[in-house]
């Protein structure tokens, strides 16, 4: 009997403890929910809004309030380089000769290949190189073209004051080379001069002629024409690094072009041509380990086209890097969709400006610094406030919790 007795008693102090103790979880669960701010989402949209006016006043317009998180967290920014590191205000150098007769009829021919009223820079600097610019007058053009980023070359259908058809090109010096059919030496000597002009710093344009309908083509010559960095590109970039931003050059230009623009930014001369890079076979979406590390490890890419993009910014997203990349064609919305943060430059088309999460008003890298700037310290307040009513809670949760073990 006092056995029995004594077993009782344990029963019941074991099933009061089981009882004290449903009761203090459930106390801990109710004191948790209360821990999470209720203000939480509105003091983070409102936050959020404020910056998204303060980044407006800035010349960057965010299309989305999540993009301000997004972009705060950004760690490499890859950046096109002309209109953006560079001034995109070209000037025509000292033509160099190949099949053309004199300078001018060599500029002649680029101009009648651009098309008129454009704002391009390039068709600007080329038909604002025609000393007499009445002489176009004489042409008249049945068909234009205009640039491919994957052509990379322009195209126009002219008929001379004669009423002979002529068709111009210009555009990159590989591809005008290649259309051209030169023979071995006349493509040896039109490369290296292009390497040449590279290694000053100048973008050479290819210019050929063709009086068959397209079927061959006469190699012209080259035009030597100079975009210089911007005024405020290299304070940027240094401010950038300050701030454990990395900055790579995405340029559809030539390695060694953007290796000069590169180096002279403090941006490193290791560019990698994206072309010879990625295969046209290659799955973008599932890139080799030895590519990504490969991608990681360049300061920039030349001879870029817009599918390359896309598989810059998944390689780097493999790498753990969070991507912003800046885009202003319609061919740049997959790279700017697949970004952590896609930028559409100033003057970008409706496409790329759909697909971004950044609208640049202004042109020029440091309106992107300073946006990443600004959404830093944005997200610093979020952050702050959610620290302080969370260490707040936690006071509370103590003293309740302690008096209640102690009553």
């Amino acid at each position: 009997l006092i056995g029995h007795e004594l077993y009782h008693d344990i029963v019941l102090e074991s099933e009061w403890q089981w009882k004290d103790l449903a009761d203090i979880a459930r106390m801990v669960l109710v004191l948790l929910i209360a821990s999470i701010p209720v203000a939480m989402p509105t003091v983070i949209t409102v936050t959020n809004s404020l910056g998204a006016q303060a980044l407006a006043k800035k010349k960057a317009i965010v299309s989305r309030l999540e993009a301000i998180e997004e972009l705060a967290g950004v760690d490499i920014l890859c950046s096109d380089k002309t209109g953006t590191l560079t001034k995109n205000i070209l000037t025509l150098g000292d033509p160099i000769l190949f099949d053309a007769k004199s300078a001018d009829e060599l500029i002649l021919a680029g101009a009648l290949a651009s098309e008129k009223g454009s704002e391009d820079a390039i068709d600007k600097a080329v038909r604002e190189g025609v000393k007499d610019p009445k002489s176009l007058d004489a042409y008249t053009v049945n068909k234009f073209v205009p640039f491919d980023p994957v052509g990379k070359r322009t195209e126009s259908d002219v008929t001379d004051a004669q009423g002979k058809a002529i068709r111009y090109t210009k555009g990159a010096p590989q591809v005008i080379i290649d259309l051209s059919g030169l023979d071995a030496d006349g493509a040896a000597k039109a490369n290296q001069t292009v390497a040449d002009l590279a290694a000053g710093g100048l973008r050479a344009l290819g210019i050929a002629e063709s009086d068959d309908d397209g079927k061959s083509w006469r190699f012209l010559g080259i035009l030597a024409m100079l975009d210089p960095p911007r005024d405020d590109s290299k304070e940027t970039i240094q401010f950038a690094k300050e701030h454990g931003l990395r900055v790579k050059m995405v340029t559809g230009d030539d390695v060694a072009i953007g290796s000069q623009i590169s180096g002279q930014l403090g941006m490193g001369t290791h560019l990698v041509a994206a072309a010879d890079m990625f295969t046209k076979d290659m799955d973008m979406s599932h890139l080799p380990e030895q590519m990504c590390e490969n991608v990681d490890r360049a300061d920039g890419f030349g001879r870029v086209f817009p599918e390359h993009k896309y598989g810059i910014v998944h390689a780097l997203q493999d790498r753990g890097h969070v991507v912003a990349m800046t885009g202003d064609g319609v061919n740049d919305a997959p790279a700017l969709k697949q970004a952590d943060c896609g930028i559409a430059v100033s003057g970008a088309t409706d496409a790329a400006r759909a697909a971004a999460a950044l609208i640049l008003t202004a042109p020029g890298l440091s309106t992107v610094i300073d946006a990443i700037d600004e959404s830093r310290r944005i997200f610093e307040r979020i952050i702050n406030y959610v620290l302080f009513r969370v260490a707040m809670t936690l006071d509370i949760m103590f003293v309740v919790v302690l008096a209640t073990i102690f009553f």
